[in-house]
């Protein structure tokens, strides 16, 4: 299973909203946080699937292990 790094956000009178700084123009939202997740990781599946991961010209993904 890969691993991103999300980043959660929330304004005033707004749904969750989740965005992958290494899975260009995918992110996910809610009006719970705890439906959250489950949507983000729908939305990083579906990206993947679609071949986003390899046209998006990111240049690599970040090593989210935790080893050096």
């Amino acid at each position: 299973m890969k691993r991103y790094i999300a980043i959660v956000h929330k304004d005033e009178n707004s749904a969750y909203g989740m965005t992958f700084p290494d899975a260009p123009g995918c992110f996910s939202a809610a009006d719970e946080i705890d439906d959250l997740f489950a949507m983000a990781s729908e939305a990083l599946e579906l990206w993947d699937a679609g071949g986003r991961a390899a046209d998006s010209g990111a240049a690599g993904f970040r090593d989210c292990s935790g080893r050096s």
